[in-house]
């Protein structure tokens, strides 16, 4: 009884026109939005660093200037890291590992009865192979990665599009890396105002934090690498980054950080004679001041994804492709043939 299951179709020419990642240009219409968008989120900023710090004038025109010269800065250092940094990683972690995993050695002798096979973790020095693993590279020996022969495109002009596949991706990392350290460095101040205005630049400097993390997550998805095992059952590499453990480390770390910090900021700032209504009214406030953050993050997230995405993405996915595919073969994926088929591979 044949049984259907999902293979891989090798290909004997490359498709090219469907080969490349292209990034659809957002409209001049969308720009404005954007940016917009932005403006608002920084004048909120303003507005809830004035009346939630408790700031008087100087400190608050010393927040001002703090503030604005911080929003020029993060976007312009943090585009150059994620262009540079985020290439390298990406460099480094998955195109080394990948070549060194499917480089061919000589026949390697069998000593003490182990396998063949088993031998080929040699080939990746300590360091490298913890990295990938802490990553989600699959690593044993008998999985294949290959390259989806037809990539896709991706609208950042689109609304829904862009914030369904990647704003979480950037605002879990940023607020993650962005709250461990103003937790840190709050533990180190008495003083509330300071403490509040101090995880707020650090907030505001968080893209910067994340450029060798959401640049690389990124371009593993979009460059199609995905890996059969012996069951012929394919995987795709960007869904295992997505749930390794520095993935989930941030991601997590995002909001009990941040609940956190803001548990020990609201204890600091207010005071209640019921205890049980002490902490009830807490929890609450630093829920909600949790939220504030999120929201106020939006915008300048935003706006630098779509920034990234738009100048620098797709020739950095597309030059990845191209490296990889001297490598690695290319095929499509969810071709459904009986096991009799003569496809099988």
């Amino acid at each position: 009884m044949e049984k259907d299951l999902e293979h891989l179709i090798p290909l004997k020419e490359r498709d090219t026109k469907n080969f490349f990642f292209k990034v659809i240009k957002p409209s001049k219409k969308v720009w404005v939005i954007s940016v917009a968008i932005f403006l608002g989120c920084y004048i909120a900023w303003f507005l809830s660093i004035r009346y939630l710090s408790g700031a008087d004038n100087t400190q608050y025109i010393l927040i001002t200037v703090l503030v604005v010269v911080t929003s020029i800065a993060s976007p312009l250092i943090g585009l150059f890291l994620w262009n540079w940094v985020g290439g390298w990683v990406s460099k480094k972690l998955i195109f080394e590992t990948l070549k060194t995993k499917h480089e061919k050695r000589g026949e390697l002798r069998e000593t003490l009865g182990k396998l063949k096979k088993d031998r080929e973790y040699h080939k990746f020095s300590f360091f490298r192979i913890s990295i990938a693993l802490l990553f989600g590279f699959d690593l044993t020996p008998d999985s294949k990665y290959y390259l989806e022969e037809k990539t896709h495109s991706i609208a950042i002009g689109s609304f829904k599009s862009f914030v369904g596949t990647r704003l979480y991706d950037i605002i879990s990392a940023s607020l993650g890396v962005g709250f461990l350290i103003a937790t840190i460095v709050k533990s180190a101040i008495s003083d509330p105002f300071i403490g509040f205005t101090t995880g707020a630049l650090v907030l505001l400097f968080a893209p910067i934090l994340i450029c060798w993390l959401t640049p690389v997550v990124w371009t593993v998805k979009d460059a199609q690498i995905k890996y059969i095992k012996p069951n012929n059952r394919n995987h795709e590499l960007s869904d295992k980054v997505r749930r390794s453990l520095v993935s989930r480390f941030f991601g997590i770390s995002a909001w009990l950080a941040g609940f956190s910090f803001f548990i020990n900021l609201v204890e600091e700032m207010t005071s209640f004679d019921d205890k049980f209504v002490a902490k009830v009214a807490i929890f609450f406030i630093a829920l909600v001041g949790l939220l504030i953050v999120t929201i106020l993050a939006f915008g300048t997230l935003y706006l630098f994804g779509m920034l990234y995405l738009n100048f620098f993405h797709e020739k950095r996915v597309n030059d990845l492709r191209g490296e990889l595919s001297e490598i690695l073969p290319y095929a499509q994926t969810n071709a459904i043939v009986s096991e009799e088929s003569e496809h099988l591979i």
